[in-house]
Parts: C-alpha cells; sequence; structure tokens
C-alpha cells in the first residue's frame, strides 16, 4: 500500500469525498448527458467540485471516472475519447489536490451482465478496466477504487487489471441489497474473503440504501477482514418530489452514523448519491477527533464460492468435497471432458452438491488434452450451476492459473508438494490468487511411509509457502492415504499424520479417503470405517464420493458423536428422508420429472434431449409446458425470493426453459406454442442505464412472451409508436435516476392520449410503489422475478 495512505489510515480515520454525480447535476449536467465528458468540456467545474470537497475536509477526492470505461462511454459515442476521458480525470483531480489530498482513480461497473448471464467475458471487462488503468497511471493517480460493483466476478476482473498493470493500491467497494447481497448473490464475508485474497488494500460498501443499512454490512466485514475499511452511504433513498430529486438525510442527520460506523469496524470513511461538501463537512467533524478500531487479525482457514464461504476449523464440522469431477479410470468422463461437451461435468457438479457436497474438486487431467482450456471451461460451467467453493486439482501450472483466474471465489488448490519445481512453479500462482493451498507430503524421493516422515515434509513446505508470503491458515495438509490392499502396515499412518498435523502444528487437515481400499472387495465398509477414524483423529475436509450412501450415512453419525450436528438436525433429517423416498433410478423419473429438475438446475444442454423423450414417450407438447416449464420457474422464483437461489441461477434456469421452448416448437404448431403477449421494454429518455431491464428482456423472451427492446434513451413518443406498431400488451418502463422518471409519466400521458390501452409496468432502482400510484402505471416490478410474475398476471386476466 501507498506509504503516505498507510500512515493517514493509522493514524486516524481517513475522509473520502463525497458523490460528484449529485454535484454535477447541481452545477448543470442535464439527464442522458455523459457526465464523465466533462473531463473534456467543463474541466473548471469539475476541478471546482474537488476543490469544494478538499475545503470540507476531505483527504482522497474521487476522480470523474466512474462509467469511463469503454463499455459505458460507447453509449455516448465517445469509446474514442477513453483514454483521454480517463486521464483528464485524473489530472484534474491532481490540480485541484495540489498535494492537499491524495487522488483516487474511480472504476465502476460496465453496466453489462457478465457471462454467463450475460455476453461480458472476463476477458473482456479486464480488457476495458486495463484501459482505464493505464490512463490513470500515466495521470499520475494515488490510489484505484473500485466502487458501487454488484457482481463478484467483475470486480475481480477490475482488481486484477490494476494489480498486473500498475503498483497503485486499490480500494474495492461493494454495492449490497437490503438482504445484504450483491445482485449475483454475494454476501460481505464472500466479498471480503476473495478480494483480499486477490491483494485488495481496502475493502468495503458504497451506495446502498443509505448508512443504516450499511452498518450490518460493515459490521460482518470487519469480522473477517485483515485489511482497512472503508464505507461511502448515499444520504438515504432518493425521492421525486415536485419533480425534484431529494435525499432525505440533511448533512447534519448522515453524520450522525458517522461513529456508529467507525464502531462497526470502518477507518475510511465518506458519502456516496446525494451526499455535497456540507455533508462531508457535518461527518468530519463528528469522526476527526476517533480512533480507528484496532485491526483484529483473522487468521482462519477458508476457501469461498460465489455465494458463500467455508470456515475450517477443529472447532467447526468437517466438510465434504466431492471427488467425482475427476477423469483417472472413469473413461465416459474423461470423453466427456475431451469432447469439450462437459454434460458429464453438469450432472456431477449438480449431482455431488445436491448430496451434501460442500465443495468440489476439479480434475480436466486427460491426456492429450489442452488442461488449461477445459479446467477455464468447466470452472465456468459449474460456477453458473453451483455456488460452492472449488478444489483446482492439477499440478500444471498454465492450467492451475487459468483455474484461478476464472473462478469467482477463493479456491483450494489440490495439491502442492514438496518438490522443488512444484513450489517454485505452483507458490506464486497460489499467493497471486489467494488461494488455500493443499500440501501433499511428498518430496520427489523416497514415499513417506510413516507419519514422521509426513509431517517433516510438511514442515518443508509450510517454510517454503510462508517465504512466498503465504500465512499459515492459508494451508491444508493432506494425511496422504496408501492402500491397504498394498501397505497395509501404513495404512493407520494417515490417521496418525493428522494427529500430528493437528496437535503439533495446529493446521487444518485433508484427506482423499477412498484411495485406501483400491484392490480390496467390498470397498465402502473400508472406506466408511476409515472416514469415522479419520474424523475422530481431526480430519477437516473429507475428500470421498458424496453419492455413497454409507460414506454419507458414516458422515453424518460422526457429526452427532462428535458435537458437531446441535440438536442432531442434520442426521435426523437425512434418516427421515431415506425412510421416506423410495429408490429411484433414471428408469423411475418421468420425463416431466426431468425436465421440470433441469430447467431449475439449468442444465441447458439436456434439455432438448429430455424434451426429445417426453415427447417420443407421447407425453402431450402443452403437459410439458403446464407440468414441467412453468412450474420450475415457479420454483426457481420461490427460491430466489427465500434467499436460496441467485440472479446467475435465475438466468441460467431462463436460458434453460427458452431451450426448451425452441425444441417444442420443432413438434408445436405455433398457434398451440404459449404464447403470453408482446411487451416493449425501454429505458427512458435521458436514462442510459439498463442492466435491470435487459435482465427483465431475458426472463420475459425465455418464458413465452415476445420482447421488443427499443433500448436506452428511449423518447416517449418511441415508446408510444412501439406500443401502437407492435400492438403490445405490456410496455415496460425503467429508471434509474429519479432525474428521469418524470418521462415515464409523460409515456403514460402520451399512451392514453391516443387512446392506447396498453398496459404500463413500471421499475428501476429508484422507483417505488408509491410512485407508480401516482403516475397511474398499471404494476410496479421490485425486480426482474416480480415483473415476470405481474406480467403474466397481467396477460391471463
Amino acid at each position: 500500500m501507498n506509504k503516505l495512505l498507510n500512515q493517514l489510515i493509522e493514524q486516524k480515520i481517513l475522509l473520502f469525498d463525497g458523490a460528484l454525480g449529485t454535484m454535477l447535476q447541481k452545477a448543470g449536467l442535464e439527464a442522458g448527458q455523459c457526465p464523465e465528458h466533462w473531463n473534456i468540456t467543463n474541466q473548471s467545474t469539475i476541478a471546482e467540485i474537488h476543490k469544494q470537497y478538499i475545503n470540507a475536509g476531505a483527504q482522497v477526492i474521487t476522480t470523474n471516472t466512474f462509467g469511463g470505461s469503454r463499455a459505458k462511454l460507447q453509449t455516448y459515442g465517445l469509446d474514442n475519447d477513453c483514454h483521454r476521458i480517463n486521464y483528464n480525470g485524473v489530472a484534474l483531480a491532481k490540480q485541484a489536490a495540489h498535494g492537499k489530498a491524495l487522488v483516487a482513480a474511480s472504476i465502476g461497473p460496465t453496466g453489462k451482465l457478465m457471462h454467463p448471464m450475460g455476453e461480458l467475458h472476463f476477458d473482456m471487462a479486464y480488457d476495458m478496466f486495463k484501459e482505464q488503468v493505464l490512463a490513470f497511471v500515466e495521470a499520475g493517480a494515488d490510489l484505484v477504487i473500485i466502487e458501487t460493483m454488484v457482481d463478484l466476478q467483475e470486480t475481480r476482473a477490475a482488481l486484477l487489471a490494476v494489480k498486473e498493470n500498475s503498483s497503485l493500491p486499490v480500494v474495492c467497494s461493494t454495492s449490497f441489497d437490503e438482504r445484504m447481497r450483491t445482485l449475483t448473490g454475494s454476501d460481505p464475508i464472500t466479498i471480503a474473503t476473495v478480494l483480499e485474497g486477490l491483494g485488495a488494500d481496502i475493502i468495503g460498501a458504497n451506495c446502498s440504501g443509505g448508512p443504516e443499512q450499511l452498518l450490518p454490512v460493515i459490521e460482518q466485514l470487519a469480522s473477517v477482514c485483515n485489511v482497512p475499511i472503508i464505507v461511502q452511504p448515499n444520504a438515504g433513498l432518493p425521492e421525486l418530489i415536485n419533480n425534484e430529486t431529494v435525499f432525505h438525510l440533511s448533512p447534519e442527520a448522515f453524520a450522525s452514523f458517522g461513529p456508529k460506523l467507525i464502531e462497526a469496524g470502518a477507518s475510511c470513511i465518506g458519502g456516496c448519491c446525494g451526499t455535497t461538501p456540507l455533508h462531508i463537512k457535518a461527518l468530519w467533524e463528528t469522526v476527526k477527533l476517533l480512533d480507528p478500531c484496532p485491526y483484529k487479525p483473522h487468521p482462519v482457514t477458508c476457501i469461498a464460492g460465489r455465494t458463500g464461504t467455508l470456515f475450517i476449523s477443529h472447532d467447526l464440522a468437517p466438510i465434504i468435497i466431492g471427488e467425482r469431477i475427476n477423469p483417472t479410470g472413469r473413461s465416459k468422463l474423461a470423453e466427456d471432458i475431451r469432447s469439450g461437451a462437459m454434460d458429464l461435468v453438469r450432472q456431477e457438479a449438480l449431482a455431488q452438491v445436491q448430496n451434501g457436497a460442500d465443495a468440489l474438486d476439479v480434475n480436466m487431467g486427460v491426456p492429450g488434452l489442452d488442461e488449461s482450456a477445459a479446467m477455464r471451461q468447466a470452472i465456468e460451467i459449474i460456477q453458473s450451476l453451483v455456488g460452492v467453493p472449488l478444489s483446482i486439482d492439477t499440478t500444471n501450472p498454465i492450467a492451475l492459473e487459468t483455474g484461478l483466474r476464472y473462478f469467482c471465489g477463493k479456491a483450494l488448490i489440490n495439491s502442492i508438494n514438496a518438490e522443488p519445481s512444484s513450489l517454485e512453479q505452483l507458490l506464486p500462482i497460489a499467493k497471486k490468487y489467494g488461494a488455500t493451498i493443499l500440501a501433499l507430503p511428498l518430496d520427489g524421493c523416497n514415499l513417506p511411509l510413516t507419519a514422521a516422515e509426513r509431517f517433516a515434509i510438511a514442515e518443508k513446505i509450510i517454510a517454503a509457502a510462508k517465504k512466498e508470503g503465504i500465512e499459515q491458515h492459508n494451508i491444508v495438509i493432506d494425511g496422504l492415504c496408501l492402500t491397504a490392499g498394498a501397505q497395509q502396515e501404513y495404512a493407520y499412518e494417515a490417521i496418525r499424520a493428522i494427529q500430528m498435523y493437528k496437535s503439533k502444528l495446529g493446521v487444518a487437515t485433508a484427506l482423499g479417503v477412498s484411495n485406501v481400499s483400491f484392490g480390496l472387495p467390498r470397498r465402502d465398509i473400508l472406506n466408511s470405517t476409515f472416514l469415522a477414524m479419520a474424523l475422530s483423529a481431526g480430519l477437516n475436509m473429507a475428500i470421498i464420493n458424496p453419492h455413497d450412501l454409507r460414506m454419507k450415512e458414516t458422515f453424518l453419525a460422526s457429526q452427532v458423536l462428535m458435537n458437531y450436528d446441535t440438536g442432531s438436525k442434520s442426521y435426523i433429517t437425512s434418516v427421515k428422508q431415506t425412510n421416506t423416498q423410495t429408490p429411484t433410478n433414471n428408469e423411475n423419473i418421468t420425463a416431466i420429472q426431468k425436465i421440470r429438475t433441469a430447467v431449475i438446475q439449468g442444465e441447458k444442454t439436456l434439455i432438448a434431449q429430455y424434451i426429445h423423450e417426453a415427447l417420443t414417450k407421447q407425453e402431450d407438447a402443452l403437459a410439458i409446458v403446464n407440468q414441467a416449464l412453468v412450474p420450475a420457474m415457479e420454483d426457481i422464483g420461490v427460491s430466489y425470493f427465500k434467499g436460496e437461489a441467485f440472479l446467475p441461477q435465475v438466468m441460467m434456469a431462463a436460458e434453460t426453459m427458452r431451450n426448451a421452448f425452441q425444441e417444442l416448437k420443432k413438434t408445436m404448431p405455433e398457434n398451440e406454442m404459449p404464447q403470453y403477449g408482446t411487451v416493449v421494454l425501454a429505458t427512458v429518455k435521458g436514462d442510459i442505464h439498463d442492466l435491470g431491464k435487459n435482465i427483465v428482456g431475458a426472463l420475459m423472451e425465455n418464458n413465452g412472451f415476445r420482447v421488443i427492446d427499443l433500448g436506452k434513451d428511449v423518447s416517449a413518443e418511441s415508446i408510444v409508436t412501439a406500443a401502437s406498431e407492435y400492438n403490445a400488451e405490456i410496455v415496460g418502463l425503467s429508471a434509474l435516476m429519479t432525474t428521469t422518471m418524470p418521462e415515464m409519466e409523460k409515456v403514460i400521458n402520451q399512451l392514453r392520449e391516443h387512446n392506447i390501452t396498453t398496459k404500463v409496468m413500471v421499475g428501476g432502482a429508484v422507483v417505488t410503489q408509491e410512485y407508480a400510484d401516482s403516475i397511474q402505471a398499471d404494476a410496479y416490478a421490485s425486480d426482474a422475478l416480480d415483473a415476470l410474475r405481474k406480467a403474466k398476471a397481467i396477460v391471463l386476466q
């Protein structure tokens, strides 16, 4: 971290500035104008705003480059000015600061959905952010702030772009909803775990609902963060009153939350939407005499997926790592991987998680295959289906870095041994991506038969990792399971090794349990018994087949007897399910059930096969729609509202639904296909934010609606013309800024003036039910799934 920045944080609270957009609007920025273009056309105004914040006490000012990515600028036809706009943004701030404040170069989201939900691939996002970073460096920025992010994967792309193309300190600030989740389902603890591992210097939250909403977010971040925490709330939620945007928190009311946010764990504080120099000045008066909360190191072993973090400790219940995505000895899986179909990979990922796997091991080691390319494909497929952590199982440096780069989480590396080449090649990669390493006690010499020999090698790996900057809490040691059939006298040494690791090193432990039974009959008996022994010895990670009923029963029973399963709840639930379930196989599952499950699980590549299977069994096409497809989307909707599924799963389910409809069209007359009607969608004039609208459009199109997407910044006249031309049942209007909300009323009035009876649905971050009622909209949608549900209700009433 920049020495000055580090010194400032250590000494006192560090004050950041407030909103630029709010100030630009006060200075005359009109709805639909590009704020960043003012870095070229209105430079004196930008410089003056920066000076106002410095005079208010801000020690860090943020550049007018939030929407400076090529993707955002392209909306205004300014993509060729990308470098100039970003360079000028920093230069103007530096000039205004004149050494009195540090300059944080701002990176905001591109406004596009990341693949596979959308068309923005990781490398595309990285290149856009890199372009900004190079301009920041050239102009002399002091640090970079990646802010208002709602997708962890997009944040990762931006963070890597900064780390790989500059030496600037990096602040990562995320926006959360009222459920303390990002748009794509990440919680604060997962955000902190992943971004800290990747090298973020400061982590925090901004925007969102306001300071009160962010208090619990900051508390969660502080529970795991080992770096300073930043918070920059809005001045409450905006409201349109007499066609004027009003943020209800006055400077004094906003500032009153300052001490609470500092107490929660923040040491860097500022403002976001609706805040002004007056807010920042009042905030500084309330916090300038406070001391930052002392940092409490959190040396906890953990791994994380997009939507959750797994903590590994001798005080916590052990976890199961599913071992089935490994082509060794499995010819069908090897061929599935080699062909690039990855159908069995998809099935194994879903099935293992359903059967209790907490994390998944991913091995793409097929001879003669480009392992790196296969690893990337597998990682992207698996994380689109499930949100659990992944174990990247390879010793190939290129494949390992590929897996870690594209995995949206904190991965486990399986495995790193004590051979010099392994340590030299793999440890730097582990450090760069903040992964947890699984250390295998092998050194390339003789096989370590005894626990003592394994312990000695483990110590070598730990020492080498520490030299690379990898702390011991990011290391898990494998017990090294030998086959009882060939080396019976040494089988128990794995158990002794686990005991030694636990008692003498205090590290977390792992074991590939089923290795013990190779070559012997009734492997399930040996495996389950060995699992129980290992768990009793202190095993934290069991790498097993979660489909094995005996293994699963042993694992659950052990949790009860070792007092990890409070009240035996998991054990009792599992026993009840086992007693009530009848044995099932593919023959017992109906074609309708397969289709419904496939949609819920997002198995878009298999849905055509299941539709064909159902039709060959004389299933009625309308029955497939009404008994499988529609109920499946209702199920995923319920899971979404319960917080059990998130946007990636919803979007994958919608894509699967679309593929199902496309397959049905081949055999079903067009007039019999379910058609809910035509929807015209638009982001209203003056507003160029269309991420939410695009999600709504995808869900509707994939669920039987004909969608006419007019895009963003669309005039009322164009919307009315389209509603008439396409005889639309519904017009869907989106606005993200209060300044553009009146355009919605304008559209409604013009529709009525032209006697067009099309129903109007409105939505967007700033739109409320009250506002929808006030302009006499027919419906208000709080999110994309709500829009889908209400659209169906409108056309079916």
